[in-house]
């Protein structure tokens, strides 16, 4: 039996090994692999130069294996853990960004230099989660062009949290949020950008006409969002609209 556990140790080496580098928190994918990346998620880009890392708390530390030019980081953080100032940065041709695990919160700096990113996926799994993000979060971010934010309560984020994005084309919320108002008070300044926009919450039981202010109490128009192509809305517990 101890052979056969040794062979089979060896086999799974050798199959990740043919793919990439193997470390104690992370595979470093030098080639293209559709079986292996899928298991961490489908999210995950299935292309070379993708670094696939687990149990996280301290990115500086814990990336410093992955080398500098890689395009692409899957990663998954420990609940609470707060992304630091430059956590990131000096991985400056980065094009996707793919975070399993609740925030605490993203402190200002922290995409800085990040300036190819065109993805950026948020995932908080399994919970409503209330992560503080300041204004601007991702205003580092120039190029990004999709977001997808999953089980993060948006009434706890500043206002403009998702500020400064002005080539943001896909937007994907999946929230327990309980007001429409979460989501469209914080897009105001997307509207000529924005061509997809995909909101989710089974938080929102009651469909109330958004009323929105910036931060020093003024109130906003919603604009029109002229360039949006496709728009999904889907609250599976509404069941009433206000007039």
């Amino acid at each position: 039996m101890r052979l056969v556990s040794a062979q089979f140790g060896l086999l799974v080496v050798w199959i990740i090994g043919s793919w990439g580098w193997l470390s104690n928190k992370c595979v470093l994918y030098d080639k293209k692999s559709n079986y292996w990346l899928s298991i961490h998620s489908s999210s995950c880009p299935h292309n070379n130069l993708t670094a696939v890392c687990w149990d996280l708390s301290n990115l500086k530390l814990n990336l410093s294996i992955v080398p500098s030019n890689y395009k692409a980081l899957c990663l998954e953080i420990r609940s609470g853990s707060v992304m630091q100032s430059g956590a990131l940065s000096r991985f400056s041709v980065l094009e996707t960004i793919h975070i399993r695990g609740c925030l605490s919160t993203i402190l200002p700096g922290t995409f800085k230099g990040l300036s190819h990113v065109n993805k950026l996926y948020l995932l908080c799994m399994g919970q409503c989660y209330n992560s503080s993000l300041p204004p601007n979060t991702f205003s580092d971010l120039t190029n990004l062009e999709e977001l997808f934010i999953e089980n993060y309560r948006l009434s706890v984020m500043a206002p403009d949290a998702l500020g400064g994005l002005p080539l943001l084309k896909k937007l994907t919320v999946d929230s327990c949020t309980e007001e429409l108002s979460d989501l469209l008070c914080r897009i105001v300044n997307m509207s000529q950008s924005l061509t997809a926009l995909d909101f989710t919450s089974d938080g929102i039981d009651i469909l109330r006409h958004p009323n929105c202010s910036d931060t020093r109490g003024a109130i906003l128009e919603l604009p029109y969002f002229y360039r949006l192509q496709e728009v999904f809305l889907n609250f599976p517990n509404a069941h009433r609209l206000e007039k």
